[in-house]
């Protein structure tokens, strides 16, 4: 009688008072019927959803009604006021149906906040209350069964985030094909930074669920696989999305995320799937392949930028065979030299040979170790020859300004091999005097100033050192190798003195020569 009261007064003349005294008549009808038929709160929450729902309908129309019907406020407050007594009667409750309430009343609050001002809050809880909502509704499912691994029910979860992320970032490619800029209160950009934050959160619950998988025993493992999969796809797929504007940055980031996606994944496969232990030993050569693959590839005809995929595809290689310790081989080593062989020759770029020289010489270190081959020298040898490698053949140090660079590093190289002779073979006294007569007639053979010194100190250091030996171990021959190196020195000096003049000619003469040599 109230309600029709009021209704009958304020029929051609309402204001907001009329409108939320109807309103309150109608939930106290409500509450009166359903209680002639059941105690149920639950039932009487659900109805009050549907009245959320209708109020915000009825709102809808009344603000394309005439005035003073669209001027009136209460209209966007109705859903607010019945959603507020829905969850207020369910709280204490959970079963099959609640989540279908909480989802109710967060699709009349969006509706809602879109006609507010200042209601951007009540829309991001609506948003919320849509995601607690569909995880009440999976939440109660799971709980009704028994058993099961916690990977499962998080993998599940992670399907449900992914899913919604999903219909969001649809949802706003959709309204940007139409040329519309908002959906109800947000922006796209906004929305397309929801849709993210469910990926992430999805990505999130994925990775707890990976740490118990890998110590229980799952049965979603192909699901879980799958999932990971899609997760990744969203992150390269959005890496192509140039509605923002050019955010070059931002679109590598994602081309990053989605590769690591996919590198977590087929880790997580690996240690999941006992059918993938056969693969172990040919690991690093296949992924050598395949990121010789992601390298050739026309990345931007594709639509992404090549950067990215490029720059993950020369990290990866170097990345895996140092982390692969269990199944280290000489060809998984070689292959990822060759592999850095191959991108020194396609970029014409030599510093990435550089890389190949260092696998190169770890391959060449894991064999002397394990055929007993100690010696330091070989080691220097293998470093040695490396340096003098890229003196002689890298094209940047060719230039005529990089002279002085190839001097020092030839001079390194030679150093470091005739050196550790010295320090480390003087027994005999025959090695490193081979060695520095060997780069002695090497640099005047080829006429490279670096070989001529390291060969000329290497050879009179260990000369020097033999006689110090022999002088120590017989005395006597100190004092004949003292008597006759004074009369060379002596004769010497006569002879200079005698021809003084040729000889500071001669010298002359030699040092210009000297001077051209590399």
């Amino acid at each position: 009688l109230l309600g029709s009261a009021m209704i009958y007064r304020y029929w051609r003349e309402p204001n907001n008072p009329a409108i939320l005294g109807v309103a309150w008549t109608i939930e106290l009808v409500l509450v009166e019927i359903l209680a002639f038929f059941t105690d149920s709160l639950l039932l009487l929450s659900a109805a009050n959803v549907l009245l959320a729902l209708g109020s915000l309908s009825l709102g809808n129309q009344a603000a394309i009604a005439p005035p003073p019907l669209a001027r009136l406020s209460s209209f966007k407050l109705l859903p607010l006021v019945y959603g507020g007594i829905a969850l207020s009667l369910r709280l204490n409750a959970f079963n099959a149906y609640t989540g279908l309430i909480t989802l109710g009343v967060a699709i009349a609050g969006l509706g809602t906040g879109a006609k507010l001002r200042g209601g951007k809050p009540i829309s991001y809880l609506s948003i919320l209350g849509i995601t607690c909502g569909f995880y009440e509704l999976v939440a109660y499912q799971l709980l009704q069964g028994r058993g099961g691994s916690p990977a499962d029910a998080l993998t599940i979860f992670a399907l449900v985030t992914a899913a919604i992320a999903l219909i969001y970032r649809l949802g706003a490619t959709l309204w940007h094909a139409q040329d519309r800029d908002r959906w109800l209160n947000f922006r796209l950009a906004e929305l397309k930074i929801i849709a993210h934050s469910h990926w992430a959160l999805a990505c999130l619950l994925k990775l707890v669920a990976a740490s118990y998988a890998i110590t229980g025993n799952p049965r979603l493992s192909w699901l879980s696989l799958s999932l990971s999969v899609a997760l990744a796809a969203y992150a390269l797929i959005q890496a192509r999305d140039t509605s923002d504007g050019d955010r070059g940055t931002a679109r590598d980031w994602w081309v990053y995320v989605g590769l690591v996606e996919i590198t977590a994944t087929t880790v997580y496969a690996r240690r999941l799937l006992a059918d993938l232990l056969v693969l172990d030993p040919w690991r690093v050569l296949l992924v050598s392949l395949v990121s010789l693959v992601i390298y050739q590839l026309p990345w931007r005809s594709l639509g992404w930028e090549a950067t990215p995929w490029r720059r993950f595809s020369l990290a990866i290689p170097a990345l895996t065979l140092l982390a692969t310790t269990d199944h280290l081989s000489y060809l998984n080593i070689l292959a990822v030299a060759a592999f850095y062989a191959r991108i020194a020759f396609s970029q014409r770029n030599w510093r990435w040979s550089y890389l190949s020289l260092a696998f190169i010489d770890w391959a060449i270190f894991r064999w002397l170790l394990a055929v007993g081959l100690t010696d330091f020298l070989y080691f220097a040898s293998a470093i040695g020859a490396s340096l003098l490698f890229i003196a002689q053949f890298d094209p940047d140090l060719q230039e005529s300004s990089q002279k002085q660079i190839r001097h020092w590093l030839r001079l390194l190289g030679s150093g470091i091999i005739g050196l550790t002779a010295v320090l480390f073979h003087q027994q005999t006294g025959l090695l490193p005097a081979a060695l520095g007569l060997g780069f002695t007639f090497g640099g005047l053979g080829l006429q490279i100033r670096a070989f001529l010194w390291v060969g000329t100190v290497t050879f009179l250091g260990t000369t020097c050192y033999q006689l110090v030996i022999l002088s120590v171990n017989y005395p006597f021959l100190k004092w004949v190798l003292g008597l006759a190196a004074g009369v060379i020195l002596l004769s010497i000096g006569a002879r200079f003195e005698r021809h003084r003049g040729q000889i500071i000619v001669m010298l002359h003469h030699w040092l210009s020569r000297l001077e051209t040599w590399e």
